[in-house]
């Protein structure tokens, strides 16, 4: 996490719940630093407050100033990957299906080589999600692979999530 005091504030909102306090703080850090990654979480922020809409509009914000980056560093090509699966996560619950498929081809042809658990559990409940109303035998494998990531990672609650998804399938 950012060290900063605008950061701090708005996950200590993010973490009450309080959405709308927590995307003024990233928003008024973005003015400030211009730092893509406030600009993601405020889309983030959109995103927890049901407005998909106008979370899509922000995030096709961050990935135009991410399109100036060359994906040369493990860094940048993870900002990159987390970019497209807002893209693609964005368009599937607004129901575009098409732009939803065509980011996450984007997104698998990244070749993210360094092993970060949470953006690999990401990505594959994410290809489970898409998915699960056309292959549910592939949706299953997709969300087992997240499932072990977010075990790895010994984060639960994503794992009790994916577990859910998993039993929903069957």
């Amino acid at each position: 996490m950012n060290d900063n005091p605008r950061w701090k504030l708005a996950f200590k909102h993010y973490e009450e719940s309080r959405f709308l306090e927590a995307y003024f703080e990233f928003k008024n850090d973005f003015e400030v630093t211009g730092d893509h990654k406030s600009l993601h979480n405020m889309a983030w922020m959109k995103r927890e407050l049901g407005d998909f809409k106008e979370a899509l509009e922000i995030i096709q914000t961050e990935r135009h100033l991410l399109k100036l980056l060359r994906p040369e560093s493990d860094e940048e090509r993870l900002n990159i990957c987390v970019n497209l699966y807002e893209l693609c996560f964005l368009n599937h619950l607004l129901g575009n299906k098409n732009p939803a498929w065509a980011h996450f081809a984007e997104y698998e042809k990244l070749n993210f080589v360094a092993e970060d658990l949470c953006e690999r559990g990401c990505f594959y409940r994410l290809k489970g999600d898409l998915l699960k109303d056309t292959n549910s035998m592939e949706a299953l494998e997709a969300y087992q692979k997240s499932k072990e990531y977010f075990s790895r990672l010994k984060d639960s609650a994503a794992t009790q999530e994916i577990e859910q998804r998993m039993i929903s399938l069957q």
